[in-house]
């Protein structure tokens, strides 16, 4: 049995002097009427609480499993405060049922699971938004509303994994897996009126619209199924070209079909040879990433859609060369990725109009010495990608991945005085990234953090821990991109002359500001 809560709230600090999240923002009345009184915001925050729990009874070769999880939060940091109020409910429970086998059946070893889920989004979740509309005389007017969301979400599935073990060079493992899910296709949206800020003097006069536990959409709701099967060959080999080498090969395909859109076939392999302190591997695969039913059919009316997309495809080619010897590792890898039809939002709906090319070089190094006391490792990689990407006009461009850091540092450290106590030091840097071109920011800086950990194994043979953990270290203040299209800008909103807003021109923040020092105390027991 595991049992998990977090709660948290937003860092005040770590949004700076950013406009998009001043209290100004959330507090004036000019801007959201009554909205802004407290009860559905009125300040920055976003409060969480995260709950989880796992139940697993084992019996022989059975194991059956129950689980529950639920995500709730507010907005954060992803919408600018005179467009949406981040002081909301956003709540997603999840439960999972299960029962598993293991069994051999012949030479055959292999485990069947049937599994039910039931995830969505609880139908107390709401959203208060303004935004401008025409005005009777002309020009813009702005408006706010209120509005609750709901969706749920099924579904049953049957899988099986297993490996026979042909001979003592030759095995084989392979799967199959049917699954039926019971989807909603748009959220359950039930919205009140669209009122001006300066008409809502009191909460109380607002008609509030009732909680989406009903659909106001007909025909919302889809049966859809999907089923599929792989298979994968090894094959071992020692002693080929010399005395004290192995060779392993390894070719793979798998088949996916679905009711809702076309079927998807692809294939892998990998061939890797080990002589001494060298290993060397070269790994092909392809992939796809069926669309999700937002993409299908649509999640609430600002989100491009279309019920006739086709999975997004892609491939990946790696090579990769490592040494080891006794306490000392080091390994380089070179890749590339392209990925074809991708889903890209246009004007009207949705098509799978985008490209995406890939290429990159990873090193790593890993040391130990004082018998395992200490340990030292460091990854640096580097990447170019770029993309056809389609505009809102349908017009496909080719530019650089946004959002994208051409290289990354990854260095830490452990100290393990003796079985109870690790002490860790760890640290990042992330280089300045081009930001996606909707984003008015153009360019987000460099910035390094670091994080420490201490654990304290109190009673190893009761499985009780104790553990501190102290989330960037120095305190940094730095900001991550948007997300979608983060064109919200960084420009202070003013009033004009005749008491028009002149504010945010788009939902989605242009900056992410991430958490200041932050410390997690953790007390875990396992049985």
């Amino acid at each position: 049995m595991a049992l998990r809560q977090d709660e948290g709230e937003l860092d005040p600090d770590a949004r700076g002097s950013l406009p998009s999240f001043s209290d100004t923002y959330y507090g004036d009345r000019r801007l959201w009427g009554a909205f802004a009184d407290g009860r559905f915001g009125g300040r920055y925050a976003s409060p969480h609480r995260h709950r989880a729990a796992d139940l697993r009874w084992h019996w022989r070769d059975w194991t059956l499993l129950a689980q529950q999880f639920e995500l709730s939060s507010g907005y954060g940091n992803v919408y600018a405060g005179d467009t949406v109020q981040n002081d909301g409910v956003w709540r997603e429970p999840e439960q999972v049922v299960a029962v598993s086998h293991r069994g051999d059946f012949g030479a055959w070893r292999g485990e069947t699971m049937l599994r039910w889920r039931s995830s969505g989004v609880a139908d107390d979740s709401y959203f208060v938004e303004a935004y401008d509309v025409a005005a009777p005389g002309g020009g813009t007017r702005r408006v706010v509303d209120f509005s609750y969301w709901g969706s749920e979400n099924r579904s049953l599935a049957l899988t099986h994994d297993g490996e026979w073990p042909i001979s003592e060079r030759w095995s084989l493992v392979g799967g199959a897996r049917i699954e039926r899910k019971d989807l909603q296709k748009a959220y359950r949206t039930n919205f009140g009126p669209a009122v001006a800020p300066g008409d809502l003097l009191d909460l109380r006069t607002y008609p509030f619209p009732p909680r989406a536990d009903f659909d106001t959409v007909a025909a919302n709701r889809v049966d859809t199924r999907q089923w599929g099967g792989y298979v994968q060959l090894r094959r071992s080999q020692e002693g080929l070209w010399w005395d004290d080498d192995r060779h392993t090969l390894t070719v793979g395909i798998r088949h996916d079909e679905f009711s809702a859109f076309d079927g998807a076939t692809t294939v892998r392999g990998g061939y890797v040879v080990n002589r001494g302190p060298w290993t060397a591997k070269l790994l092909f695969g392809e992939s796809f990433n069926e669309p999700a039913p937002r993409e299908l059919y649509g999640g609430w009316r600002g989100s491009g859609s279309d019920p006739d997309l086709a999975p997004e495809t892609g491939a990946t080619r790696e090579l990769n060369v490592g040494w080891q010897s006794g306490h000392l590792a080091a390994w380089a890898s070179a890749w590339d990725l392209h990925t074809r039809n991708d889903i890209v939002t246009v004007r009207g709906g949705a098509a799978n109009l985008g490209r995406r090319e890939s290429n990159g070089i990873d090193l790593g190094l890993r040391a130990l010495w004082a018998a395992g006391r200490h340990e030292f490792w460091a990854y640096q990689s580097w990447i170019e990608a770029e993309q056809d990407r389609a505009d809102h006009g349908g017009i496909v461009r080719t530019g650089p991945v946004g959002d994208t850091a051409e290289n990354k540092t990854y260095a830490g450290w452990t100290w393990r005085p003796n079985a109870s106590w690790a002490s860790t030091l760890r640290g990042r840097r992330v280089s300045a990234r081009d930001t996606v071109s909707t984003n008015p920011v153009g360019r987000i800086d460099a910035y390094a953090t670091a994080d420490w950990h201490l654990r304290w194994r109190v009673a190893p043979d009761d499985g009780l821990s104790l553990a501190l953990s102290v989330f960037n270290l120095t305190d940094r203040r730095y900001a991550h991109p948007g997300l979608r299209e983060a064109a919200a800008g960084t420009t202070p909103g003013r009033f004009a002359a005749n008491g028009q807003w002149l504010g945010s021109p788009d939902f989605f923040s242009s900056l992410l500001p991430q958490p200041g020092r932050a410390l997690h105390l953790t007390l875990e027991w396992q049985r």
